[in-house]
């Protein structure tokens, strides 16, 4: 009997053998298959991370080109008024007026 038994173990091992592998292979390959998800995961959120970034710096370039343009349009226009003020200054030191034809000296 107890050969039967042994016979019996021994057959059953073998037979589990290459399930126990296959097993084994099939967990293996699921930790790897984990290990890459995770890894692709964290480079697309390391790109999202970039890209916010590169939108945030955009923005705030955007606004600086914006706030410059508004700054040269100031100063353009008050150039304009300081040459307004001078030639009206000229006019009442000289006291001459501008030629009708000519209209008005300054735009």
């Amino acid at each position: 009997m107890s050969d039967t038994k042994v016979i019996d173990t021994k057959l059953a091992l073998a037979w589990l053998a290459p399930l126990g592998v296959t097993i084994v292979g099939g967990l293996v390959t699921l930790v790897w298959m984990a290990s890459q998800q995770a890894s692709t995961i964290n480079a697309l959120l390391e790109t999202q991370r970039e890209m916010k970034a590169q939108m945030v710096a955009r923005d705030q370039r955007d606004e600086a080109f914006k706030a410059a343009q508004l700054t040269a349009v100031s100063e353009v226009r008050l150039n304009d008024a300081r040459q307004d003020i001078r030639i009206e200054n000229l006019e009442k030191a000289v006291r001459i007026q501008p030629p009708q034809s000519l209209g008005k000296w300054t735009k």
